[in-house]
C-alpha cells in the first residue's frame, strides 16, 4: 500500500468513525490514533478529553484532545490533534505546529497553576484529568507532546 492509498483508507476510517459516533472528523481522527497507539503498545491507556479551544488567563488559548501518563518512567504523555479530511495533501505550516504546541503549553501551565476551574466545568473531563498534572509534572518534569 502506497501513502495516497494509506491516506484514501485512513480517510474512509475516520468518517465512518465520524458518522457512526455523530462526532467531528477531528476527534474521529484522535480517537483512531490514540487506540492504534495503544493497540500497538506504543502508550499506556489513553485518555479523551477533546477539549476545544478555550480561553484562558491572559487571553492565552488552551486545548487538548488526549493525554497518557505512562507509569514505567512516570512521564506524561499530552496529544493534540489537526486534521480537516481534505483531498489535497495537506501540510502542517511551522506557524500551525507553534500554535498548538503553545496551546498544550498552556492548558499544562493552567493545571500546574490550579487555574482550570477558572475556565472548565468541574465536570469536565479535562479539568478531572488536570488533577494527576501538576503532582505528575512537578514530581517528575517529563511531558512530551504528540501532535
Amino acid at each position: 500500500m502506497d501513502y495516497k492509498e494509506y491516506r484514501d483508507y485512513l480517510r474512509e476510517i475516520v468518517t465512518d468513525d465520524a458518522k457512526a459516533n455523530d462526532e467531528s472528523d477531528k476527534n474521529a481522527f484522535v480517537s483512531y490514533a490514540l487506540s492504534t497507539l495503544f493497540e500497538y503498545e506504543e502508550i499506556p491507556e489513553p485518555m479523551y478529553l477533546f477539549l476545544e479551544n478555550t480561553k484562558a488567563s491572559g487571553q492565552r488559548i488552551i486545548r487538548i484532545d488526549g493525554m497518557s501518563f505512562d507509569e514505567t518512567d512516570h512521564s506524561l504523555i499530552l496529544f493534540i490533534g489537526d486534521y480537516d479530511n481534505l483531498e489535497d495533501d495537506a501540510y502542517l505550516s511551522m506557524k500551525t505546529i507553534d500554535d498548538l504546541y503553545w496551546r498544550l503549553f498552556y492548558f499544562l501551565d493552567e493545571a500546574c497553576n490550579d487555574k482550570l476551574v477558572n475556565y472548565l466545568s468541574q465536570a469536565d473531563d479535562a479539568f478531572r484529568a488536570s488533577w494527576a498534572t501538576p503532582s505528575v509534572y512537578q514530581s517528575t518534569g517529563k511531558v512530551s507532546a504528540l501532535m
